[in-house]
């Protein structure tokens, strides 16, 4: 389960990402966060997995995030390939 209590994000406290986000996901689920660029999708996975500032409360399972990290798995987007890293799929 994740849940989110007024889950504020802003940049350089002027830029207001997301206001008062307040979110239940009851598991187990697949659920897709879906918008148009700039709308703040990855701002909200980033604050839930404590990797930027952010106000409000985040719950894993009932438990603060801040102490269930070491059980989430966090893939970030990356626009950059390195096509010289020895790698083969």
């Amino acid at each position: 389960m994740i849940k989110t209590q007024d889950l504020t994000v802003s940049y350089d406290n002027q830029v207001v990402a997301l206001e008062g986000v307040n979110l239940e996901l009851a598991g187990p689920t697949i659920t897709g966060i879906i918008g148009p660029n700039g709308a703040g999708k990855s701002t909200f996975v980033k604050s839930i997995l404590n990797m930027i500032d952010h106000d409000g409360q985040v719950f894993l399972d009932g438990v603060p995030a801040t102490k269930m990290l070491k059980k989430v798995a966090y893939v970030g987007q990356k626009s950059d390939i390195d096509f010289n890293f020895p790698i083969k799929v």
